[in-house]
């Protein structure tokens, strides 16, 4: 056994793996903005408002945490492939086009399911933080004449950042290290992300020889990230 610095050399010189680094960037940032961007005006609605039906909200993003990934992306690849998908087929019948218009088989469409995934985690990891919100606040602010968006902006974001940011790094956690979307609508295309690619690398399709090395080297890149954020959130 020896120790060597080549495998780190080789996947940070080779342009394929920068490619496959800059999707899974792509990816994680589609896949966190869109569970962010659904997840928490449901759970400001639910816990800051008197909106109808609770109860229900709660009950169906509880289920949509027991959906595994693979479903949704089989979904969204009969309703939104390229080629395909019921929705571009008849797009494309509908209006004469010649190729869909819609295409999910790109980072940012499969960050986009993804986040769907997500959205229910992001709803379960603010909701909370909305409910322990002491009230007085945005209701002294009301008070004084501030509108809805000055009340938010200076008042319930600051009293949520931590919260949303904790549930950001969770998220983009998830994000680079997922393998179900990536895999069920990425491999068919030939997009790779940083799981699929640590996949084929240890699981060659010519039967070939496995390269631990390169798995094992982008393992503790991810290290790395991984301590990144916690350093971030610990800021």
């Amino acid at each position: 056994m020896s120790y060597t610095l080549h495998n780190y050399v080789e996947i940070l010189g080779e342009p394929f793996v920068l490619k496959v680094l800059w999707n899974t960037i792509v990816f994680t940032l589609a896949t966190t903005a869109t569970a962010l961007i659904l997840g928490l005006p449901i759970a400001w609605l639910t816990e800051r408002t008197s909106l109808p039906g609770k109860g229900l909200v709660y009950t169906i993003m509880t289920l949509g945490l027991l959906i595994p990934g693979i479903y949704t992306a089989m979904g969204w690849t009969f309703i939104a492939h390229v080629r395909i998908g019921l929705l571009n087929r008849w797009l494309m019948d509908t209006f004469g086009l010649t190729e869909g218009p819609i295409n999910i088989a790109t980072p940012v469409g499969m960050g986009f399911v993804q986040g769907l995934n997500l959205t229910a985690l992001a709803f379960i990891l603010t909701a909370q933080m909305f409910r322990a919100m002491n009230p007085a606040l945005e209701e002294a602010a009301k008070i004084h004449g501030m509108s809805f968006l000055s009340t938010a902006r200076r008042i319930t974001l600051p009293l949520a950042f931590p919260a949303i940011l904790a549930a950001t790094i969770y998220m983009l956690t998830i994000g680079i290290a997922t393998f179900d979307v990536p895999a069920i609508i990425g491999l068919g295309n030939r997009i790779y992300m940083l799981s699929t690619y640590v996949y084929l690398k240890a699981n060659p399709p010519d039967s070939g020889i496995p390269q631990y090395g390169i798995t094992a080297a982008l393992g503790t890149l991810m290290i790395g990230v991984g301590l990144l954020l916690t350093w971030w959130d610990s800021q």
